[in-house]
């Protein structure tokens, strides 16, 4: 949905700007006049399409880290529940001594705005690169229903929750990554040093060399002959990825393909699905109408495919339709999302009903996971210590091997 930039007077003749988020332009002049508001400034504002494609897939340039984006939501948050303005709480955050420098300058430039007249989420517009859409678009809505310190909590709170998770998930990937490691160095090391030193004694002494050594041959003496086609076809597939990631067809038929996928392609709809019905109910807490709502809730999922669903969603439920039939018909979320979304529609609480169906999936997403790395981590250990201990056994049989050919 276009978002256009505006500036316009009020009944009292104060100067007002911010941004809406509408079909057209004339849509933008009927939403400015049900608020009384006359627009001296109406313009379409630079969308995330309109950035570099490398910064809108990629997220390159000045994009915050996890950890600075949710520093800057947490501080903000706690400043404005304590019913700072917004201009005197950027101020506080830019002079605090504990800030990163390139997070100070960010906090600079959007006061800067922000006292030149800009709403917040129009000073965090211009930096998209830094922001993701869907913070803009929740903090935009935030603006226009008054709840502005309710979204930026929920926000703080979503992105301390996901950070806490990842880096729950990396401490566990650490030690299989250090297994993984050290074979890939055990075997480099024999295949680049051993091998090349033991091969000459068989074929000095006209034997031939045990199966592993000559495997781990073939292998080196292939990479040395061929690897500039390798890594030329290696690179080309790689190109090939980056540009079917690129393209939305693609991009589409890849995420709904790995719904598809056994174990993780549950985990990823489980995950998915929580998200957005957390980000659901947020919104809705805050006063946010359903379907603008769900509008904005879509931008939290990565699955391009989940996203274009709930798109379609919008579009029945404008129609008249309800969001739990209109979900149940999709047949893209887990069984919990539609059956608890029809209780919450049916008793007036879809906002409880919705937390509790993030709440589910986000547990459910835990323990299989947990689950998964608890088999992970020693099933790894097994194969990778079997891998290494079968490489040392032959390449000590091959040593005893050639010094039996030395002495014959």
């Amino acid at each position: 949905m276009p978002r256009y930039r505006y500036r316009a007077y009020d009944g009292s003749g104060t100067l007002r700007a911010g941004e809406l988020w509408v079909e057209s332009r004339q849509d933008a002049l009927q939403a400015l006049a049900r608020k009384s508001q006359i627009a001296i400034e109406l313009e379409e504002a630079q969308s995330a399409s309109a950035l570099p494609w490398w910064q809108r897939e990629f997220g390159g340039g000045s994009k915050l880290s996890s950890s600075a984006l949710t520093d800057f939501l947490r501080e903000l948050s706690g400043l404005i529940a304590a019913n700072l303005p917004i201009d005197e709480a950027l101020r506080i955050m830019a002079v605090q001594p504990a800030i990163k420098p390139s997070l100070r300058k960010l906090v600079t430039d959007l006061l800067d705005r922000v006292t030149s007249g800009a709403a917040l989420s129009e000073a965090m517009s211009a930096h998209q690169g830094a922001f993701p859409p869907f913070v803009i678009r929740l903090i935009h809505a935030g603006e226009i229903s008054g709840s502005l310190d309710g979204i930026l909590a929920d926000l703080s709170r979503y992105y301390e929750q996901a950070n806490a998770r990842a880096s729950k998930l990396a401490a566990q990937l650490l030690y299989p990554a250090v297994l993984i490691a050290a074979a890939i160095i055990a075997l480099s090391v024999i295949a680049t040093v051993l091998v090349p030193a033991l091969k000459p004694l068989f074929e000095d002494a006209g034997s031939a060399p045990p199966p592993l050594i000559s495997a781990l041959s073939w292998i080196t003496e292939t990479l040395a002959a061929y690897g500039v086609p390798i890594a030329t076809g290696i690179l080309i597939c790689g190109i090939a990825a980056v540009l079917l990631w690129l393209n939305p067809s693609g991009r589409m038929a890849f995420d709904r393909r790995i719904l598809g996928l056994p174990f993780f392609g549950a985990i990823i709809r489980q995950s998915e699905t929580a998200r957005l019905s957390r980000t659901l109910a947020a919104l809705i807490r805050n006063g946010v109408p359903l379907t603008e709502a769900l509008r904005i809730s879509s931008g939290v999922l990565s699955n391009r495919y989940l996203c274009a669903i709930v798109s379609n969603i919008v579009s029945d439920i404008e129609q008249g339709r309800t969001l739990s039939t209109e979900l149940q018909r999709s047949g893209e979320f887990p069984d919990l999302f539609p059956r608890l979304t029809r209780v919450g529609e049916e008793t007036g609480q879809l906002e409880n009903m919705l937390v509790k169906v993030a709440e589910a999936y986000e547990r459910s997403c835990e323990t299989r996971l947990e689950k998964f790395m608890t088999l992970l981590t020693p099933v790894l250990t097994v194969v990778i210590g079997g891998f290494v201990g079968f490489l040392v056994i032959s390449v000590m049989n091959a040593i005893l091997s050639a010094n039996t050919l030395v002495l014959q």
